[in-house]
């Protein structure tokens, strides 16, 4: 367990809130009623298609559970969405994870060498952030909870994590990573 950090570009990160804001308009209750109006139909028809009328149909039940199952689906349409909708599958190309931080670890970096940014080391990743989300005003840092970070906020956590007697003291720091002065950087996307 831990927390993933990301870089996004602004325009993508305020698509994605936008379509987020739309979802949190609709009205589920009225969309529920209209399923379960159209289940109820479709239900009725598969009765009468697959029972023909035979009251003692031995598949009643088994339709029965498949009217559940929809049913109960309907229900949780709008904690689905909300939560199967995520900045990842919509804008997961153009996210760029930064690192994991977590308890009892010093910050683990993701090494990047990609046409938007690369960074080998501590001072190049924050000399990339700092141009790109505090000088050019092009990216948002953000948590894997859609939080934004500011740059200062995020490198105090990373520096704090690092002076942390707890995490220099697991033996395991770079036994995974490797050590980039002091810094854990790894390959590939650990998140």
């Amino acid at each position: 367990m831990g927390t993933n950090y990301y870089v996004i570009q602004r325009n993508d990160y305020k698509k994605y809130m936008s379509m987020l804001d739309h979802i949190n308009t609709i009205n589920f209750d009225k969309l529920k009623e209209e399923l379960d109006d159209i289940i109820y139909i479709y239900y009725s028809e598969m009765i009468n298609a697959i029972c023909y009328g035979d009251i003692y149909c031995k598949y009643k039940e088994d339709i029965n559970k498949i009217k559940e199952i929809i049913s109960e689906e309907t229900s949780n349409l709008k904690t689905s969405l909300a939560l199967e909708i995520t900045p990842y599958e919509i804008l997961g190309h153009r996210k760029i994870h930064i690192g994991k931080s977590s308890a009892g670890w010093l910050f683990c970096f993701q090494y990047q060498n990609n046409e938007t940014c690369k960074w080998n080391n501590y001072k190049e990743v924050f000399d990339w952030l700092y141009k790109n989300t505090i000088e050019n005003e092009d990216y948002y840092i953000i948590d894997e909870y859609n939080e934004i970070i500011t740059y200062q906020d995020f490198k105090n956590k990373v520096d704090e994590k690092q002076k942390d007697p707890k995490n220099l003291a697991n033996p395991e720091n770079f036994y995974y990573c490797d050590n980039v002065g002091g810094y854990r950087f790894a390959l590939g996307d650990f998140g």
